[in-house]
């Protein structure tokens, strides 16, 4: 398929959301104004308890398809969920707290249609914080194989045009919000949702390009991510007060290395850089005087080696 062939795909655009309820009302917004008007509306509602259904089915009524888990299945479950009611060629996958461009969409349509048919993969956007607009949050980024850590690029850049004239980037995984087709999502068995938090979009990502297909950014599709441009001091994961993100982080990355990292790669991640981060993860413990999450932290390492799906942070 290619841009050429005249078609004019359908897509169905799928919005997990948790107790974000003003967040997800101004993200539909946002996308009801998509110069893309092929296109349908799912939201996920992952067990919210704050009235989230209630308030986008009063506000938007049958303009949005609405579908409530009755567990909170997390993104990538609830992603999952969504694409399962999808009726689109195409699915794009779109967090809660973002504002999209209203060309998003058709900017993500026009780049993947113009690629080879055999290369169709995965695709996102240039990623913007929503508090300084004119700022770049990403604009690539990749995990090594061999020591665990991500790479970024374009973070806290001014947009200055300096990636207008660039047709797409590859880069290594898209968070936050991505583009895909339906039949390729369904082929890959969709999200790896046994992760719940943290790498499920890395892996996806991760699958297309061994499948030889393309992970591209497309600078001239935007969206406006609702992350904190001033971030606090310190690392939210060791405050105490977000257990499950830092028992996930730790666990899942093991899993994504396990998973991916060819034998020489996680011997030298195991002996090397695995202890390295995990007494660096431990001494943040203490440094926040946080000794309890000691626990946490090596629970994840464990559960992560040993393949715990069933593992929780207490």
């Amino acid at each position: 398929m290619t841009a050429d062939s005249g078609a004019t795909p359908r897509v169905s655009v799928v919005i997990p959301t948790y107790n974000r309820k003003n967040d997800a009302v101004e993200c539909v917004e946002s996308l009801l104004k998509s110069t893309w008007t092929d296109m349908e509306i799912i939201v996920v509602d992952n067990a919210s308890v704050d009235g989230t259904s209630e308030l986008l089915r009063d506000r938007f009524g049958d303009r949005i398809r609405l579908v409530r888990s009755e567990v909170n299945l997390y993104a990538g479950g609830g992603r999952n969920l969504g694409a399962a009611h999808a009726r689109g060629e195409w699915l794009v996958f779109v967090d809660s707290d973002n504002i999209v461009d209203p060309g998003m969409i058709e900017a993500l349509m026009t780049g993947a249609l113009a690629q080879p048919a055999e290369c169709l993969g995965l695709y996102g956007p240039l990623m913007y914080y929503a508090d300084r607009p004119d700022t770049i949050c990403l604009v690539s980024g990749d995990i090594s194989l061999w020591t665990s850590l991500t790479h970024w690029t374009g973070n806290r850049e001014q947009d200055t045009g300096q990636y207008r004239e660039t047709a797409s980037i590859p880069t290594g995984h898209i968070p936050n919000l991505f583009m895909i087709l339906r039949s390729l999502y369904s082929e890959l068995g969709g999200i790896e949702a046994r992760y719940q938090m943290h790498y499920e979009e890395s892996d996806l990502a991760e699958r297309v390009k061994r499948m030889g297909r393309d992970v591209l950014v497309f600078p001239q599709a935007k969206t406006w991510h609702k992350i904190p441009y001033e971030k606090p001091k310190g690392d939210k994961q060791f405050d105490g007060q977000h257990n499950q993100l830092l028992y996930y982080s730790v666990r899942n990355r093991i899993w994504y290395m396990k998973r991916f990292a060819s034998a020489l790669q996680l011997s030298v991640y195991f002996l090397l850089f695995g202890p390295l981060l995990l007494a660096i993860q431990l001494s943040m413990c203490l440094r926040n005087g946080q000794p309890r999450l000691l626990f946490i932290v090596a629970k994840g390492y464990w559960d992560g080696w040993r393949e715990n799906v069933s593992g929780r942070c207490s």
